[in-house]
This record gives C-alpha cells, structure tokens and sequence, in this order.
C-alpha cells in the first residue's frame, strides 16, 4: 500500500482490490484493522445503522458482524466510490449523537485509531 497522507478518499483510492480482497479474507483481523474497518461499515451503512446506535444505552457499543464487513468488501464497484464520495457526508452531520458515538468508540481511549496503530 502507498503512503498514506490524506483524506479517507485518498487512502482508500490507495488500496487495490487484491489487497482490499486480502483484508476480505482475514478471518480473525487485528484488532486496529477490523476496528478500522467497522468504522467504515457504520459510515457507508449510516442510514441503516443509525437508529439502533441512538437507541444504544450509554456505555454500549453496538455489534458490527465481521461477516457483514466481509461482504461489504465483495461490492469492490460499490465500495470506492462509495469512500471516494466526499459530498456525502450529511447524514453524519445530521446525526450528533452518531458522531459521538464514533468519536468515543473509534478515536477516544486506549484503544483509539491512529495512524500509527493502523501501520503496525
């Protein structure tokens, strides 16, 4: 994979199919990566995902099925413009308590992405 040094659309333009096949094909990911990569499921999924995350009682994080992940990385023609699509961010802003959510499971405590956490 090339050096990583942008927005999400840049790093994933990054990937190629056989290595995001290779990712697809993990069963058992460390855990930064399958992290990572639920992340991206909620995202691209926001629609679908958000009712049950603000329903979540506090302290509770929802379970994201590595199968799920798993199929959303056969969709390759979906999956890169889908990630490329800077526009569609609105449903996040539309949705605070989703983006805290993300923001206190995915990017705060000692489990926290990183870059760093992602290279290793």
């Amino acid at each position: 994979m090339a050096e990583v040094g942008g927005d999400a659309g840049d790093a994933c333009r990054l990937l190629t199919k056989k290595e995001l096949e290779g990712l697809r094909q993990m069963m058992n990911p460390p855990p930064a990566v399958r992290r990572c990569l639920e992340l991206v499921f909620i995202t691209l999924h926001i629609a679908k995902l958000r009712p049950k995350i603000k329903s979540l009682p506090d302290g509770k994080r929802l379970a994201i099925e590595w199968f799920d992940v798993q199929r959303m990385l056969t969709k390759f023609q979906w999956f890169y413009p889908a990630m490329s699509d800077e526009s569609n961010i609105q449903p996040l802003v539309d949705s605070p308590k989703v983006c805290a959510y993300l923001q206190r499971e995915y990017f705060e405590g000692p489990d926290a992405l990183t870059e760093e956490r992602l290279r290793r």
